[in-house]
């Protein structure tokens, strides 16, 4: 070969090197994903009416009223909406008898889920229907749903009126939950729950007016709003200003808690990416008066009980789970466990996919509504409260005694996601077919040199 076809052949090369480095500087610097490319992403959303839940040795036969459940990926949307979910009571009634026998109420006589998905026949156009149990409905609970691939997921559950006169009387108790997408770019989930009225303690406290609700933004707008208010109040006879929703339940809990009973505040927190305003719970705690009166009676009543126990076992097991359910409920309320009311109570979350890469994790998908796990501390969600610790969010009133609503800046995200195209496949795209065109050029000029080299020598 001559000097000068070895010239040329580096020259090749060093050309060839020099636009394999251009394309790897070019790497970094690709463009980060357009605004505009909004994806529909997940949403979640989820209240409930109430809870009723006696709890005995850490085991609870919790029962919830109102359940009502939205949510959709992508396209998908499904909406769910539950009147009365028994917990596992429900699992107990529904298994084999003791004896092999038939269950006491199998799973399909229980009260059912109104459960639809967008991608059903007519889901979109939605459905109403009452609560059943063993196929007889109960007018007094009233279920709806929706679902529609726009996406959009919406239930909801009505019930006029539950209770006990002498312990308590709750009336026009809703829970609902939304999920869609609006403004085109922004994904939104709205969760509510109302309460019209309770009484708690024959007519010792009235609470009227309840009221919570959760919106969550991400997308084009990233934000959290939520509120707890209650409309009216009567305490031990005497309506009192109900503007100021801690104040309220300060002056209920001096009331009740010498019979034993107390009020805890709902809280607002994160929950696994998400946001909760939890239910105001009614508890029964440990009174020396009415556990020592209790006491009394279940001590001397305890020899009959154990008789009609003995008697009940010996002419079924069947009556195994009924007694069960009912030393729990009454252990619940006289020292020997836990009965809590809970009340309302809403979540909501949105975002995007996530997604992730074994080659590239740095790449992967970031939700909107993600924050570090010490940014928001779970806190009381009652106007008046200690202030939030520093780093937390801005906190936001947005009505007088409403539970202080908190609109929080979309974070900033570890890594940017981009897309594929544009300038940086052009510039790999030249410099891979000039490479080989390169590399062709190479490959003649080797074969040119062998012919004149056998030719000289010939």
């Amino acid at each position: 070969m001559s000097v000068f076809g070895g010239v040329r052949s580096f020259r090749r090369t060093a050309v060839t090197l020099g636009l394999a480095a251009a394309v790897v500087i070019a790497l970094p610097s690709w463009s980060p994903a357009d605004p505009s490319n909004f994806s529909n992403g997940t949403a979640a959303a989820s209240a409930q009416a109430f809870k009723v839940n006696p709890t005995a040795s850490a085991l609870s036969l919790g029962v919830t009223f109102g359940i009502s459940l939205a949510g959709y990926t992508n396209q998908v949307a499904k909406a769910d909406a539950r009147g009365i979910d028994l917990g596992i009571i429900g699992t107990i009634l529904a298994a084999a008898g003791c004896d092999g026998s038939a269950p006491t109420l199998a799973s399909d006589q229980q009260p059912q889920p109104l459960a639809l998905d967008s991608r059903d026949q007519g889901a979109a156009n939605g459905k109403t229907e009452p609560e059943t149990v063993m196929g007889s409905p109960l007018p007094f609970i009233t279920k709806s749903a929706k679902a529609s691939s726009a996406p959009l997921a919406d239930a909801g559950v009505q019930i006029t009126q539950l209770g006990q006169p002498a312990a308590f009387t709750i009336s026009g108790a809703t829970s609902s939950a939304r999920t869609e997408i609006i403004k085109g770019n922004i994904r939104q989930a709205v969760a509510t729950a109302d309460i019209g009225s309770i009484d708690i303690g024959a007519g010792a406290v009235k609470l009227g007016g309840l009221h919570w609700d959760l919106t969550n933004h991400s997308g084009g707008d990233s934000s959290t709003v939520h509120n707890f208010t209650i409309g009216s109040a009567v305490i031990g006879g005497q309506a009192v200003p109900s503007q100021d929703a801690g104040a309220v339940i300060d002056a209920a809990n001096k009331v009740l808690n010498p019979i034993g009973i107390v009020i805890k505040p709902p809280t607002f927190r994160q929950v696994n990416g998400g946001y909760t305003v939890d239910p105001l719970s009614i508890a029964v705690v440990p009174s020396t008066t009415r556990d020592q009166i209790s006491g009394t009676i279940l001590g001397a009543l305890q020899p009959v009980r154990q008789q009609v126990t003995d008697a009940l076992l010996k002419a079924s097991c069947k009556f195994g789970s009924p007694l069960t359910v009912a030393d729990v409920a009454v252990g619940s309320i006289t020292g020997a466990g836990s009965f809590s009311l809970e009340l309302g109570g809403v979540s909501a979350s949105t975002g995007d996919i996530q997604t992730s890469s074994l080659l590239d994790q740095s790449l992967s998908a970031v939700p909107d509504t993600s924050l570090s796990s010490n940014a928001l501390p779970a806190t009381p969600a009652i106007a008046g409260t200690p202030a939030i610790a520093p780093g937390a969010p801005t906190i936001i009133t947005n009505r007088k005694g409403a539970v202080q609503g908190r609109r929080l800046a979309k974070p900033i995200a570890a890594s940017t996601p981009g897309h594929r195209g544009g300038m940086l496949a052009l510039v790999g795209g030249i410099g891979l077919a000039l490479l080989l065109a390169a590399i062709e050029g190479d490959r003649r000029l080797m074969r040119r040199a062998e012919r004149t080299h056998s030719s000289t020598e010939g």
